[in-house]
């Protein structure tokens, strides 16, 4: 995600039942946010990737509605998990985007493949590679402590 997404106005929700043909949004979040709100929205991935899904008003709530089922076929959403939506763009050329996170039933990103060797915890930290912190790499069973070292 970028760094302007986790500034942006953002909602999370649970996948419960219905949630295949249809998502509504918190009703606080689309009272605050309706002005900035089109008839289509873009979902986008960590990859970039991006998914056109309408937004409804149905009653007195607002929901993702055609091309969501889509979306929930392509990334193979199951009840339980959750999702949440960064609001990083409003109309702009008649359509809102939404960064989009997705976490699995474990709690973990959906990304995540448990089986996959993890050789450089970097990969999923790069704020690591583009600001060193020289701590990080100190082992406190084998390093001494600044303080010991400094005779506090």
């Amino acid at each position: 995600m970028t760094s302007k997404a986790k500034a942006s106005p953002s909602f999370f929700k649970v996948l419960v039942p219905g949630f295949y043909s249809k998502l509504s949004m918190p009703p606080l979040f689309w009272k605050t946010f309706e002005h900035l709100l089109a008839e289509s929205a873009l979902l986008q991935i960590k990859s970039g990737e991006t998914w056109s899904v309408k937004i409804e008003r149905i009653g007195e709530q607002y929901f993702f509605t055609d091309g969501w089922p889509k979306f929930v076929k392509d990334h193979g959403l199951k009840m339980g998990e959750f999702l949440v939506f960064w609001l990083v763009l409003g109309k702009n050329n008649s359509t809102t985007i939404f960064e989009v996170a997705m976490y699995g039933t474990t709690g973990c990103d959906k990304d995540l493949n448990p089986s996959a060797p993890i050789h450089d915890p970097r990969h999923f930290l790069p704020q690591l590679v583009d600001q060193p912190n020289p701590e990080i790499n100190r082992n406190p069973l084998t390093q001494p402590s600044k303080s010991a070292v400094q005779g506090n």
